[in-house]
């Protein structure tokens, strides 16, 4: 398959650099800017978790127009929920008609909006727990192992190619079996861990290392879970806490990609993380205090740093 990463941050390199490990060819999608840059100039940086620094060539372009003379079988969409809508509108000029995007991005609503520009057959949602970071350089830090699991947005889509694809470049890579109930239990982990770890300034590994923190992420997952519930995903407490512990353990020296962008001065994923639960709460009547009380704290802070920019 012609394989293309839209979004070339920490988890879309990290992702390009396990193709390029292994001599895949693969294409890279990123809009202007630092990023952008460095790419072309010093090419992806990858430093894995043993310590050694590679550097790969990659072709990266910023116009869709000049990727769509050779149109992509499958784009690995990474970019953040804010910038879905457009990267799906630059998508559609270079995508196949029969091709597929499968999206590895944070939150909920991210099927939709691409379901609504390519349509819902070329559309392929997943959770990626794989863990990446840059350096102030822009050089993609190794930050612990994970896994790729993901489904059709639309059922009957065969995609044991992309599996296939997935899994030549080195990555624990499956197709879902039940799709929506994976979705939820990463929006979960995400909406658990992401918010306290970006308003505590820490990688994950200090997460476990303090009662109270702990005690904020179990909150946070159980008002997650009452959403879930009320949207008819039958989810276990206590299976799904252990699953963050254990993340947090493969994935210590992590920084969480909120905490990025916390540190970038970006604009967070709150709205569709915290956000989105708050919405879905809100359908059924339910009252998420700790969720409700961190998503306004950091959209105050995204406020913030808009007025300063």
């Amino acid at each position: 398959m012609k394989t293309l990463v839209a979004g070339l941050g920490a988890l879309g390199g990290r992702l390009a650099a396990a193709f390029l490990l292994r001599g895949l060819p693969l294409r890279g999608f990123q809009r202007p800017g630092t990023t952008l840059e460095n790419l072309r100039n010093r090419g992806l940086r990858y430093r894995d978790g043993e310590g050694t620094l590679r550097t790969f060539a990659l072709e990266v372009r910023e116009d869709p127009e000049a990727l769509g003379a050779d149109p992509a079988d499958l784009v690995l969409l990474t970019v953040k929920a804010t910038q879905t809508r457009g990267a799906a509108e630059s998508i559609a000029r270079f995508l196949k008609e029969d091709g597929l995007v499968l999206s590895l991005q944070n939150g909920l609503g991210n099927g939709e909006v691409l379901g609504e520009i390519l349509g819902p057959r070329r559309v392929a949602l997943g959770t990626c727990t794989y863990g990446a970071h840059r350096d102030a350089e822009g050089t993609v830090l190794w930050g612990g192992e994970g896994q790729i699991r993901f489904g059709p947005l639309r059922e009957g889509r065969d995609l044991r190619e992309v599996e296939e694809t997935l899994q030549a470049a080195g990555l624990d890579a499956r197709v879902a079996p039940d799709l929506p109930r994976t979705l939820w239990e990463k929006v979960l982990l995400n909406a658990s861990v992401n918010p306290v770890s970006a308003l505590l300034g820490c990688p994950n590994e200090a997460l476990l290392e303090h009662p109270a923190s702990l005690r904020l992420m179990r909150n946070l997952l159980r008002e997650g879970l009452a959403a879930a519930r009320a949207e008819g995903i039958p989810l276990e407490e206590e299976p799904l806490w252990e699953r963050i512990l254990s993340v947090l353990r493969a994935t210590a020296s992590n920084r969480t990609s909120m905490l990025q962008d916390r540190e970038a001065g970006k604009r967070t994923e709150t709205d569709a993380l915290g956000g989105a639960l708050l919405e879905r709460g809100q359908r059924h009547g339910l009252d998420l205090p700790a969720t409700e009380a961190l998503h306004l704290l950091l959209s105050a802070l995204d406020g913030r740093q808009e007025r300063k920019d």
